[in-house]
């Protein structure tokens, strides 16, 4: 519920400077008010760092290399799950492997966040996982971050593990 309060909360952020971006445009200084003044300077100057500072592509890279592996010569498999799932937030890990004379070899893992993300950037960390049991499971542990973001500025930073089995 936190998470989706968050969210509400940065989306609102942003549909106040828009609407304060263009009513600046379309009537000037007016838009700003009196009463309301020591609010909507600091929101207009803000959206506008923020645009400024977004202007070039972030390609987040949310893959652990867990073993080399020469891709030509084997064929990959994926196998992914939730691994936390929340009203407005849901963690997803992945496992790339393959099969080599019976035996299951990981190769890479990957993870992310989905759903109403607006005030969230997730990093991933790292991927441990334990030897294939029997039944096809492999036990794994993950750590990332969920870094807070208030109008694009970093207010606060959570560690984000998981454990659990995944079935291959």
């Amino acid at each position: 519920m936190l998470y989706l309060l968050w969210s509400l909360l940065n989306i609102a952020l942003a549909l106040y400077f828009i609407y304060l971006f263009v009513g600046f445009i379309a009537v000037g200084r007016k838009v700003l008010g009196k009463k309301a003044r020591w609010l909507s300077v600091p929101v207009l100057a803000l959206g506008l760092i923020n645009l400024v500072a977004a202007a070039g592509p972030e390609v987040k890279n949310n893959e652990v290399l867990v073993a080399d592996s020469n891709k030509d010569e084997i064929e990959m498999k994926y196998k992914s799950i939730v691994v936390e799932d929340n009203l407005s937030l849901d963690f997803s890990l992945g496992v790339d492997y393959y099969v080599k004379d019976g035996e299951v070899i990981l190769v890479k893992s990957l993870s992310n966040v989905s759903g109403l993300i607006p005030g969230y950037e997730y990093e991933y960390v790292s991927f441990h996982a334990g030897k294939v049991q029997e039944n096809g499971q492999v036990p794994f542990s993950a750590v990332g971050f969920l870094k807070w973001k208030f109008g694009g500025i970093g207010i606060y930073s959570q560690m984000k593990s998981f454990e659990g089995k995944l079935q291959l």
